[in-house]
């Protein structure tokens, strides 16, 4: 779902690799060997044979010529290289796909993304290319922490926008900025959810094949979604500070104008700073986007705003219930 469900990191990609062996759990005739590769090179060499499904979320595999994948290949970042023989479905939500002319697969091959392939390649089931998701969308789903440039790329680009999005649907932005800053536990709670099921709707939408477009639409939502998250916690900083460090008389109008783009620019790059900080640095930044994310799927990206219940004590419920009857 720039960067997610930016860029994905150590704790994100993890939790991706649970949810697919759990997903593809009740598959076929039980579990089936599962491979994830998240960085680096997976060669399967000519003359071998590997067993099981296969998931690329960054990195390289290549299945040389004489070799042979006996499952399903899934690619969601990296390249994969085919010359030798997937037996089951390949596809590709981002990253890029390229297969030789000796290259063949014994199920689907479909695409949303960059495809190259000889005419000498032989697909056995359907062929699906999709409109390719867009590179800052595809990105979201790569591993490895962003550049510098491009985490105050991103950081310009969604302040530009936080001050547009404040000029002209201030309302939306209130009612987004109001959750982070009074209900951030149940905004972080439906968060980390919203993470779970949308990974694993992508990745069985994904292993479907037929659904692939949706799976790509869903990977742009929820991409757009973080990042209206992450300028929701950006716009709720820039605000107190501006609203704390104000002289005695009160933040004057350009103050309050600019100082939520300036938070929004600061969240982001404290996000892609947190990238490089192992395990800590990525669950913290992962916490946040979660706390953000909940909170524009509260307000349905700012179009209502978000009442609580006053009362969620399921016990009272109960006996209210009870009563009535």
């Amino acid at each position: 779902m720039s960067g997610g469900v930016a860029r994905s990191d150590r704790a994100l990609r993890v939790a991706l690799a649970v949810l697919v062996l759990f997903t593809v759990a009740g598959c076929d005739d039980g579990v089936l060997e599962l491979g994830v590769v998240v960085g680096g090179a997976l060669e399967v060499p000519a003359g071998s044979e590997r067993a099981g499904w296969l998931v690329l979320l960054d990195g390289e595999v290549h299945v040389a010529a004489g070799a042979r994948l006996t499952g399903t290949l899934l690619v969601l970042g990296g390249e994969a290289r085919l010359d030798g023989r997937v037996d089951g479905n390949v596809v590709a939500l981002s990253g890029s796909v390229a297969l030789g002319a000796d290259a063949s697969v014994g199920g689907d091959l479909a695409v949303a993304g960059a495809l190259d392939r000889d005419p000498g390649a032989a697909i056995d089931g359907s062929v699906t290319v999709g409109p390719a998701v867009p590179e800052a969308f595809a990105e979201s789903v790569r591993s490895g922490p962003s550049g510098l440039g491009s985490v105050l790329a991103r950081a310009a680009t969604l302040a530009v926008l936080a001050l547009l999005a404040g000029r002209f649907t201030p309302r939306a932005v209130d009612r987004v900025v109001e959750v982070v800053g009074r209900h951030a536990l149940t905004a972080l709670a439906l968060g980390v959810l919203a993470f779970v099921v949308g990974l694993v709707l992508v990745v069985v939408m994904a292993f479907t094949v037929v659904l692939l477009p949706v799976s790509a639409l869903a990977l742009v939502v929820g991409v757009v979604a973080v990042m209206v998250g992450w300028s929701a916690l950006g716009i709720a900083l820039g605000t107190r500070v501006a609203r704390s460090f104000a002289p005695p008389g009160g933040a004057g109008p350009w103050a309050l104008r600019l100082a939520p783009p300036a938070g929004v620019f600061v969240v982001v790059v404290v996000l892609g700073l947190l990238e490089r900080v192992p395990v800590a640095g990525a669950l913290l930044a992962l916490a946040a986007t979660a706390v953000g994310l909940g909170a524009v799927l509260l307000t349905g990206f700012g179009t209502r705003r978000f009442v609580p219940d006053p009362d969620p004590d399921p016990v009272a419920d109960a006996v209210r219930g009870s009563g009535a009857g």
